[in-house]
């Protein structure tokens, strides 16, 4: 402890002795150095950060609001009761591949199932894809038995395989 204490006070010494050694003008010199560098890293360790921090939060906001009005569109949807019954004598795997086209969607491949059939949709926004499931299900009366989606080739988009109950 003592050996710190001595070199403390040995740098002490030696950084009073240089500061008194220099002239007004260089100590005024070095004051300002210090505050600019002071700011410098104010605005590099906080002011950035926190800026970054509410550009997120501001985008975080914005998609929790989005979601929080699909989900008050759906409670009113399931508020309403039951979902309609086809208007078309279309077959189901007609109505589905036109409701897709609407949303900009493209059916990739119908396989059938017993009971029903798998529709597979590649590189689809969530927005397009979630929309056109619930209109399927609540406008065409068809229930949806198994959805599987995955991270399309493109971050940002989706893969999907979505079976359908009912026949082909």
């Amino acid at each position: 402890m003592n050996v710190v204490t001595n070199i403390a006070s040995a740098i002490r010494g030696h950084a009073e002795r240089l500061w008194r050694r220099m002239t007004r003008r260089e100590q005024l010199a070095l004051v300002m150095m210090s505050i600019a560098i002071c700011l410098f890293f104010i605005q590099f360790a906080l002011l950035r950060p926190l800026a970054a921090y509410q550009q997120t939060t501001a985008r975080a906001l914005d998609a929790a609001s989005d979601k929080m009005a699909r989900i008050e569109a759906l409670l009113v949807q399931l508020e309403a009761g039951v979902p309609q019954k086809a208007d078309s004598d279309k077959p189901p795997r007609v109505r589905i591949i036109e409701a897709a086209r609407t949303e900009g969607i493209v059916v990739e491949r119908i396989e059938p199932l017993n009971p029903g059939f798998r529709v597979s949709v590649n590189n689809v926004s969530a927005t397009a894809l979630f929309g056109w499931l619930g209109r399927v299900e609540n406008n065409q009366g068809m229930p949806i038995k198994a959805v599987s989606i995955r991270k399309s080739v493109q971050q940002t988009r989706l893969d999907a395989d979505i079976g359908f109950g009912g026949g082909l």
